[in-house]
């Protein structure tokens, strides 16, 4: 399964996904991430937000609610793999 994770709506209809589906989660691989280059006075503050919308925000709250679900199951495999770019 795919998703946006940048935006946290969609973070939500994934997990309402996953847990449709009626099976364990045994290993997940969230690969998202940016960076955002530059003096730090110059960034604009809507793309300091867009970044950490992405690489916490949606992603924290993933992590949790999949790993919780490995906990009850005694078993599971997390791998949260940003890869940042600079832009």
């Amino acid at each position: 399964m795919q998703a946006d994770l940048a935006i946290y709506e969609r973070v939500k209809e994934l997990y309402r996904q996953i847990k449709t589906k009626n099976r364990a989660v045994h290993c997940a691989a969230l690969n998202a991430g940016v960076d955002v280059g530059g003096e730090f006075t110059k960034i604009p503050l809507a793309k300091e937000i867009d970044m950490i919308n992405l690489n916490v925000v949606s992603a924290v709250p993933l992590a949790k609610r999949l790993t919780q679900g490995m906990k009850e199951n005694s078993h599971g495999r997390l791998l949260s793999s940003p890869h940042p770019s600079r832009e």
